[in-house]
């Protein structure tokens, strides 16, 4: 099982900032330049200065947005700003939001959770990473040697155990209660009695953990730990860094939702692209329906398109290629289809394999448009966004070359990939909503 503890979290004291809704921020993943200016001008004390910090002209190794982020985060304690707990806690967090057509709660704790990596990890990934975010991640722990946002993680909790012990701790009025930059209802609540910290422990007695979001802070958390134990001649086996803070929720929470994250490929990546050789290609292997959008309405687009890929009780892969030209492709794969006959990706595990996004990703990205299944797409390549409407936009603008719309992969399929140690191609799940920054805090420099 998963080693899961409480610890000594540090928090915001909301009177001193007026409340917590002004000075949480989405996790920097999905800050764009824009929301950072806006979160920069909401509040002086707004974390968006310590989870993604402005760079400067002026930056250099010494003066750089790490070490204002570090000086920003000591300052507000001396200021006492934020305030650490004197008891080692869980923080429970409860999320209000509508998704999919439906008002829906998700909830989870926050704890310390002993790192583990290898074969046999109790911890499981099950998506791909970039290196650059891993190396922003890397540089901002070194610098603040806090645990600023949490590691999102599932347990399977077969027989209801932590979604009961939640569900009968939130039936008392919440500690702190705010809205977030999504429109999210977010409520906070503190465990720090011996008898209801250690009900909770049991129900994770026989737990392993799947990460869900968070997988690069995840990695970032083993190197910070490789490199802590190499300077310390790896003597010891539990200390502070050998923790990362995460949010466990269980995989029966009726609250848990994946959504898709579309694509968007950049202009050149277009340029020697024959469009009626890729659509010929593409007929060998899915059914294909050809319609028109308006892209000078890329919201109401976006509705049409996710209306046709993604019909209530159909689990065929159907994607939507939409050019700039005004023109979608509905893409049914064909149900007699091997795609071991037409995939050549190298992976032989059907569970991959037969993923929306892995088909879309090595067949017809690669293979079909692009012509080349060697090639390797990297971070500037692709633009990602759960907003269909978004990477529309994008193509209206002439700012990509053609959009891919997909259906999100299943919980179960996400729980086979990571069980046989596999991993999905990058942004394949997008659990909505997001966990957000400033909730809740664990420094490193502390044991417990």
């Amino acid at each position: 099982m998963a080693e899961v503890l409480p610890f000594l979290g540090t928090r915001y004291d909301s009177r001193m900032v007026g409340g917590l809704g002004s000075v949480i921020c989405p996790p920097y993943d999905v800050i764009t330049p824009e929301l950072q200016d806006a979160l920069y001008s909401r509040h002086k004390n707004n974390f968006v200065r310590v989870e993604l910090a402005k760079e400067l002209a002026t930056d250099d190794e010494y003066n750089n947005r790490y070490e204002r982020a570090a000086h920003a985060f000591l300052e507000w304690k001396r200021e006492s700003v934020l305030l650490t707990d004197e008891d080692s806690s869980y923080y429970l967090l409860e999320q209000e939001f509508e998704a999919l057509g439906q008002v829906r709660r998700r909830r989870g704790f926050f704890a310390a959770v002993k790192l583990d990596d290898g074969p046999d990890s109790k911890i499981r990934a099950h998506e791909q990473t970039f290196p650059g975010p891993k190396a922003d991640r890397l540089k901002l722990l070194r610098a603040t040697q806090v645990n600023l946002s949490p590691v999102f993680v599932l347990c399977a909790d077969r027989e209801r155990r932590v979604v009961d012990c939640l569900a009968e701790r939130m039936a008392l009025p919440p500690l702190e209660e705010f809205v977030d930059t999504e429109g999210v209802k977010t409520r906070l609540w503190i465990v720090q009695a011996p008898l209801e910290t250690q009900q909770l422990q049991e129900a994770m007695r026989e737990e392993d953990l799947l990460i869900a979001d968070g997988h690069h802070r995840y990695e970032t958390a083993l190197n910070y730990q490789a490199e802590m134990r190499k300077a310390l001649g790896n003597r010891h086996k539990n200390m502070p860094f050998d923790f990362a803070m995460m949010l466990v929720t269980s995989i029966q929470d009726e609250g848990l939702v994946i959504l898709p994250t579309h694509r968007a490929l950049q202009p050149d990546l277009g340029a020697d692209v024959d469009l009626d050789e890729v659509v010929g290609d593409l007929g060998r292997c899915f059914e294909i329906r050809r319609i028109k959008v308006n892209l000078d309405q890329p919201r109401e687009a976006a509705r049409q398109l996710i209306e046709q890929i993604a019909p209530e009780g159909v689990r065929q892969v159907r994607l939507g290629m939409v050019l700039p030209n005004w023109t979608a492709y509905i893409l049914t794969l064909r149900p007699e289809l091997d795609l071991a006959d037409v995939m050549v990706d190298g992976d032989p595990h059907p569970a991959v394999r037969g993923l929306d996004v892995s088909i879309l990703h090595q067949f017809v990205i690669k293979q079909i448009w692009i012509g080349n299944p060697e090639m390797d797409l990297d971070e500037a390549d692709v633009a990602y966004s759960r907003d269909a409407a978004v990477v529309l936009e994008r193509l209206k603008r002439r700012r990509a070359c053609v959009a891919f719309l997909v259906n999100a992969p299943r919980i179960e399929q996400v729980q086979e990939i990571a069980a046989a140690g596999l991993r999905m191609p990058h942004k394949s799940t997008f659990f909505y909503p997001k966990i957000p920054s400033g909730v809740v805090m664990r420094e490193i420099s502390r044991r417990a």
